[in-house]
């Protein structure tokens, strides 16, 4: 890149003076009746010269910046300034905005690479499913509610294009994942600190309440105690965010210099978990363990899995006996039994969706449908599962591309790091496992359109494919 930049300014010296000088001029106009504009414009300049140069930090940047978003900037710099119209919008797009940057980036990465040779199986549902979804935004919605249903289905798999296209070498991909780790567990702490000290009067002043109430996704069993959920936007995306970080760090244990720093991680980071009583989380984490067990064939493992859940059963049924009024046990109950109204909702939601989409098999469009469009239109259907959101807007041809999206990512990650026998297979392996949790939370979540839910899997998406092709490039120039 910038051996380009600099061939092209010999060859158009003048070229490049004129639009100096024209810049210049430009910011001398702007400077002397919009300070504002100017300095904003001087500050996007800047941004886009760091992005070109510095891609792969501000693609590890953005994704961090996707988990805060939702309480630093979202809520606590939106309330503490009091910031509103188009200010707020404008503060509140810079996730948006970076995440284009960087996407543009990887394109110039992409050229004159032999990528698109060995382009993974993936991309091709993907692209069937976004021109899918770009014909619905013209043909069945109402343009401008398609449109922000369309960002919010498919700004995040830009992330996926943009970690796969850059040229990164598999050091920067194992600092990005140290780097992680430390960003997880410092999370987690966060995440303890502000449900069990802070409460309820940190998240009323720092703008939280609506007329005086607080949702109650931010807890269980009535207000009787509230959920960790980091800085994320629910405690349910919070969840799953706990099960990959899990998940990465028993895969790269080797990252923690003692063994205790490892074992003090894990244990933080399974009470967060606990603490989110996100049980799409639970059940998603679970699922990645049987499967593990199932396909690495771990006899050792599963007797102690079996061993662990015998203690537990047992010692929930000691405190059902001896505590039979008890919050908790009382909440656990009605979840199997399918008391809980959270429960009940998810298996009414169900019976609701196969009847909807029995009704609709094509769908109905974007932006009419899940709790997003809800906050928008003032509308709500009833969508409490992913897979079902994408029935209700693309039918079931835009489900169907979905689920093979899903699957042949989960089959080329295990057809690669069973190939590849460097270190580079841990990590993809970590992400096949990764892409369990999150694939089980959207049976009962619609984090589909939860970016911060989105981002992180897609990102690890893409360097792993990045990775994987990287490799098969290299394997067809050592046989030439």
């Amino acid at each position: 890149m910038e051996l380009l930049i600099k061939k092209e300014f010999k060859n158009h010296k003048f070229t490049f003076l004129g639009l100096y000088i024209g810049f210049s001029l430009i910011m001398l106009v702007l400077t002397m009746f919009y300070p504002w504009l100017s300095l904003l414009l001087v500050c996007g300049v800047l941004l886009v010269i760091l992005v070109f140069r510095y891609p792969f930090l501000f693609l590890v940047l953005l994704t961090f910046g996707f988990m805060l978003h939702p309480m630093l900037v979202s809520k606590i710099l939106v309330n503490k300034f009091q910031l509103t119209g188009m200010t707020a919008n404008i503060v509140l797009s810079w996730k948006d905005v970076l995440l284009i940057l960087v996407f543009i980036r990887s394109l110039f990465d992409a050229r004159n690479r032999q990528k698109h040779k060995f382009l993974p199986i993936p991309f091709f549902y993907l692209l069937a499913f976004i021109f899918l979804g770009t014909a619905y935004l013209f043909i069945k919605s109402d343009f401008i509610r398609g449109l922000s249903g369309y960002r919010y289905d498919y700004e995040p798999f830009l992330i996926l294009f943009a970690a796969y296209n850059l040229k990164i070498d598999r050091k920067k991909i194992f600092r990005f994942l140290k780097a992680f780790l430390i960003f997880s567990f410092l999370l987690a702490i966060w995440a303890l600190i502000q449900a069990n000290i802070l409460g309820t009067k940190f998240l009323f002043e720092n703008g939280y309440g609506n007329n005086g109430y607080l949702d109650p996704a931010y807890f269980i069993a009535g207000h009787t105690f509230q959920r960790a959920m980091g800085t994320l936007a629910v405690p349910n995306n919070y969840g799953v965010f706990v099960g990959i970080s899990i998940i990465i760090a028993v895969y790269f244990r080797g990252f923690f210099k003692n063994k205790w720093l490892y074992y003090i991680f894990l244990t933080i980071q399974c009470i967060s978990l606990i603490e989110t009583f996100s049980r799409s989380a639970w059940l998603g984490l679970i699922m990645c363990i049987v499967i593990y067990v199932l396909l690495e064939k771990k006899k050792k493992l599963f007797m102690m899995i079996v061993f662990i859940a015998t203690i537990g059963s047992l010692y929930f049924f000691v405190m059902l006996i001896t505590n039979p009024d008890n919050t908790i046990v009382n909440y656990l109950i009605k979840t199997i039994t399918l008391q809980d109204s959270s429960s009940l909702g998810h298996w009414n939601s169900w019976i609701e969706g196969i009847n909807f989409i029995t009704n609709n098999p094509i769908g109905i469009g974007l932006g009419i449908a899940g709790p997003k469009a809800s906050a928008l239109t003032g509308e709500f259907l009833n969508v409490e599962s992913s897979y079902f959101l994408i029935a209700y807007e693309l039918g079931v041809i835009g489900l169907l591309l979905f689920l093979m999206f899903n699957m042949s990512i989960l089959r080329v990650f295990k057809k690669a790091y069973r190939v590849i026998k460097e270190e580079e297979s841990l990590f993809i392996e970590s992400v096949f496992y990764s892409w369990i949790v999150v694939s089980v939370s959207y049976f009962f979540l619609p984090s589909y359109q939860e970016a911060e839910v989105q981002i992180l899997i897609l990102c690890l998406t893409g360097l792993a494919l990045n990775l994987y092709v990287e490799y098969k490039i290299k394997v067809e120039n050592n046989r030439q």
